[in-house]
């Protein structure tokens, strides 16, 4: 997938490319495709469930929240299965929602809050019914986290979001040594 000399990127445009020249190999299985990322990429893993879920198995995004513009633009083309985390003491990507990276001064952009998403993933994939909360076993009391599954009922496509309490800008077991968290500490 090659653009012309100036043209901007068009990330949407290189995955289904990338997609599509991976089920024509045989690389890949076209009913099997799944897609994951975190911070910037979790929320490009989302952008990706609003304009190819034709073409996803389902998609996990971690340590990021649906960003505004999103909200109004999203329009999947089918219902998508989706699995979320987030850690509440993310200093990166805001739980509540708001600036990502607000304390770095840049400009990277605004997100809804976790609990929205998963609301707004749940109404997208057409889920009916309170959603089912579970306290899962701390399984390590020394790592000060703990979490917190939510499960949509009555959907066309599976919604679970798991909260890590306590969690930051990684995923749970990932040392705190991690690039993000180590900055997030001096600032």
């Amino acid at each position: 997938f090659l653009l012309a000399r100036g043209d901007a990127p068009d990330d949407v445009a290189f995955f289904r490319a990338m997609i599509d020249a991976l089920v024509l190999d045989g690389t890949a299985d076209p009913k099997r495709i799944y897609v994951t990322g975190g911070s910037n990429g979790g929320m490009m893993t989302m952008r990706l469930a609003c304009e190819l879920g034709d073409r996803l198995a389902a998609v996990a995004p971690f340590s990021a929240n649906l960003p505004t513009p999103l909200v109004k633009s999203c329009t999947p083309s089918r219902p998508v299965p989706i699995m979320l985390m987030n850690g509440t003491a993310d200093r990166l990507m805001p739980y509540a929602g708001g600036a990502v990276a607000a304390m770095s001064g840049d400009d990277r952009g605004q997100v809804i809050g976790a609990e929205e998403t998963f609301l707004f993933w749940s109404g997208k994939n057409r889920c009916n019914g309170a959603s089912a909360r579970q306290d899962l076993p701390d399984l390590d009391p020394a790592d000060e986290t703990r979490v917190r599954t939510q499960t949509a009922h009555n959907c066309s496509a599976p919604v679970v979001r798991y909260t890590i309490i306590g969690g930051g800008h990684r995923l749970p077991g990932e040392s705190a040594r991690v690039y993000a968290d180590q900055r997030m500490a001096r600032l």
